[in-house]
């Protein structure tokens, strides 16, 4: 292979795990989705997918939302599956974020665990059970 030929591949590569990259922290549009308790779920509507009776969306999970303005915030995204005639979900990746009461941002990528990535269907009544019921009632657009 010539230096220009390497050059060509490693550009695409950059630019490809650039787009992945862009897709899961780029230009979001957070719209509060759930909110119960001490835990909150934004819908990220400008990367939603919609395929039949599917949907694929950027979920980010906010836990302890009653803290003082000026304490660090953590948070954890999502990318999920989920079947809207069925009810079940699947994790497609998941990743946590600190922000610093400062504002510096430290994140970090976490494998999915097996019983994540396999399809299922929530337990009645779960925090995930009412996310999947209202990601399936969101309507873009609307």
């Amino acid at each position: 292979m010539r230096s220009t030929d390497i050059s060509i591949v490693a550009a695409l590569f950059l630019t490809a795990a650039s787009a992945f990259g862009q897709q899961a922290r780029g230009s979001h549009r957070w719209m509060p989705l759930f909110a119960q308790d001490n835990a909150r779920v934004d819908l990220d509507t400008a990367t939603v997918t919609l395929l039949d009776h599917e949907r694929q969306v950027w979920l980010r999970w906010y836990w302890h939302i009653d803290l003082p303005l000026d304490a660090a915030v953590q948070y954890q995204l999502e990318r999920r599956d989920i079947d809207c005639a069925t009810g079940r979900t699947r994790v497609q990746a998941t990743e946590y974020v600190d922000v610093g009461a400062a504002g510096q941002r430290k994140t970090r990528s976490d494998s999915v665990t097996p019983s994540d990535a396999a399809w299922h269907e929530p337990s009645r009544g779960s925090l995930s059970a009412q996310v999947v019921q209202a990601t399936c009632r969101w309507r873009a657009g609307a």
